[in-house]
């Protein structure tokens, strides 16, 4: 759970990888409005899978869905949330903030980039930091979200 945040367009990035995955996200967009999927092979990305996320976005602006959640993040967050919708998990302002964060990148259809403190099992917050990545199968909407969450070293106790 975000507890504050910040959203701006990705131009720049404190964890070097997050600037490295956009500058492959802008590689393979090229000339074309998005990248899609299908132009990401997962050994391509195999340096980022354990922080990655994948974001279904078919039902924006009403619900975001989790497609798939990186081990490194599951482990440090202490659950899966693949295949879960976002307002089943969230609630409130947290939703909202979750929204915000990837609808960034859904609106301006280009990168976005989060940072703050995100809260977990209720007692801990720690930093973190994400790029967030859009994608598009028909280059007409924004159905997908590639997407990428590094926390810090700097924790707070509750």
């Amino acid at each position: 759970m975000l507890v504050h945040f910040a959203i701006d367009n990705g131009a720049g990035f404190d964890e070097p990888r997050l600037g490295a995955l956009t500058q492959f996200w802008l590689e393979k967009r090229g000339n074309r409005w998005l990248p899609s999927r299908s132009d990401f092979d997962p050994l391509e990305l195999r340096e980022f899978l354990g922080d990655l996320y994948l974001v279904d976005a078919l039902e924006w602006p009403k619900r975001l869905r989790f497609r798939l959640v990186g081990t490194n993040i599951c482990k440090f967050t202490g659950r899966d949330v693949t295949n879960r919708y976002f307002d089943e998990i969230y609630r409130g302002a947290v939703l909202r903030d979750a929204m915000r964060a990837q609808g960034r990148a859904i609106e301006t259809a280009g990168p976005a980039r989060f940072t703050g403190a995100a809260r977990l099992a209720e007692k801990v917050l720690i930093d973190c930091e994400a790029a967030v990545l859009p994608l598009s199968h028909d280059q007409v909407r924004v159905d997908m979200l590639l997407c990428m969450m590094v926390f810090g070293q700097r924790r707070y106790d509750l």
